[in-house]
């Protein structure tokens, strides 16, 4: 099966929930679809000579279904952030470790400055 991949789909709603200090990671799944994690903690595979972690892990919220169902509805920005906290808070911590091979992006914001304008 190939699926084409839209990584703009939830872009708006991800830069939304960034600017409210989340960090966002995106886990392309093997059917194609999307995983999305409110980010608490994320830790990277890595190899070395003396041993080699083969998993990616992250400790955060699922919010694929929060972002399947709401990423339209990101303009009315308190509606949409209300929405979020309180999947936060009703939605348990979850661990969850995919394999180093994975395609991901973890999506934060840098810094508060301003935009240089070029």
């Amino acid at each position: 099966m190939n699926t084409q991949i839209d990584f703009s789909l939830f872009q708006k709603a991800i830069e939304s929930l960034i600017l409210e200090g989340c960090t966002i990671l995106q886990v392309i799944l093997p059917d194609g679809s999307c995983a999305f994690f409110s980010v608490w903690s994320f830790t990277e595979s890595f190899f070395n000579s003396a041993q080699s972690v083969d998993f990616n892990t992250v400790e955060g919220i699922n919010i694929t279904e929060f972002l399947n169902k709401q990423a339209s509805q990101y303009m009315n920005r308190s509606s949409f952030i209300a929405a979020y906290n309180k999947v936060v808070d009703d939605s348990p911590v979850v661990q969850c470790q995919f394999h180093k091979n994975a395609v991901w992006f973890k999506w934060q914001q840098v810094g508060d400055e301003k935009k240089r304008r070029l």
